[in-house]
């Protein structure tokens, strides 16, 4: 008699939240194309974490065999149809906000996770977007500084996090929470606060609860161009330190028009729109090696200016 080989949910949730080692992966994925069970746990879990959308397409069951098909055929067929309706990470499909969907990975940034990895990868002061003390709120919505300040922070405690390096976490989350005290956002700060007391040892809990924050972020900052102006320029600038050019796709560049449309529109500093266009124009049809110091240095000014 054939044993049938278990699958854990505990397992397929760490596997969705990105917890499961390597080594612990790669037999899961296997374990999952020999059983129909573990497929449909692996798409019930994904829903009920919030991966896959309530009105998303739902993975087939596994069709009745017809006369000398082989399980081996079909059953990893469906294994590949319902991880392929996996999508990432809530903020990675729009908690930027809209027209600057958090798209970056800070996994991807480092050649290893892991305490002080993005300090290697990225260059010792990485997390210093060079804005010096800001003192007020500005003048109206369309200038908040703090609301491009949030965005900036925001998008390094999420690479911190991905990255699994607890320090960074440490030095970018406390001032991502005392700008959102400032922004009288006191239930995000205190989420921001308790999910960095914990960045050190990654759980599926953890992972939910960056779901939950992302989300509440999404909709507190929805109308705040310069937050979602934020989350757009520093996913830049830490691609470009990265010398990650692929990063800039033609995608990433629309996403910057539609800003540039957004600013404008809501009386944003002269400057601040001037400086986004240079960035827009140096992107073209892609980035080469070559000109990412321009780009850096054009994201620098950019960065200043959002912050004011």
């Amino acid at each position: 008699m054939v044993r049938r080989e278990s699958v854990n949910p505990e397992e397929v949730a760490a596997l969705l939240d990105g917890t499961l080692p390597d080594n612990e992966r790669a037999a899961l994925m296997e374990r999952l194309a020999r059983s129909p069970e573990g497929i449909e746990m692996l798409a019930e879990t994904a829903r009920l974490m919030g991966r896959v959308s309530d009105d998303a397409p739902q993975p087939p069951h596994p069709p009745k065999p017809r006369p000398g098909w082989s399980r081996r055929l079909w059953v990893p067929t469906v294994a590949v149809l319902a991880l392929a309706l996996l999508v990432p990470f809530a903020l990675r499909r729009g908690g930027g906000g809209e027209g600057a969907p958090l798209r970056l990975d800070g996994s991807t940034l480092v050649a290893a996770p892991g305490e002080g990895s993005l300090a290697a990868a990225l260059g010792t002061g990485w997390e210093q977007p060079g804005w010096s003390v800001m003192r007020g709120t500005g003048a109206g919505a369309a200038n908040r500084p703090g609301d491009f300040r949030i965005g900036v922070r925001l998008v390094d405690v999420e690479a911190a996090l991905d990255a699994r390096d607890a320090a960074a976490v440490r030095r970018v989350q406390p001032e991502l929470a005392s700008l959102l005290a400032r922004r009288q956002a006191g239930s995000l700060m205190a989420e921001y606060q308790d999910i960095g007391s914990r960045a050190a040892a990654p759980t599926a809990k953890l992972a939910r609860d960056r779901r939950h924050a992302a989300t509440g972020m999404q909709e507190f900052f929805r109308d705040s161009p310069m937050f979602a102006a934020g989350v757009w320029v520093e996913q830049a600038r830490l691609a470009a330190l990265a010398r990650e050019t692929d990063y800039f796709s033609a995608a990433v560049a629309e996403e910057l028009a539609t800003l540039i449309g957004r600013t404008r529109e809501a009386g944003a500093r002269a400057s601040f729109v001037q400086a986004l266009e240079r960035v827009h124009a140096l992107l073209g049809d892609g980035v080469a090696p070559a000109e990412l110091d321009a780009v850096r240095s054009a994201l620098a000014i950019a960065t200043r200016e959002g912050a004011g």
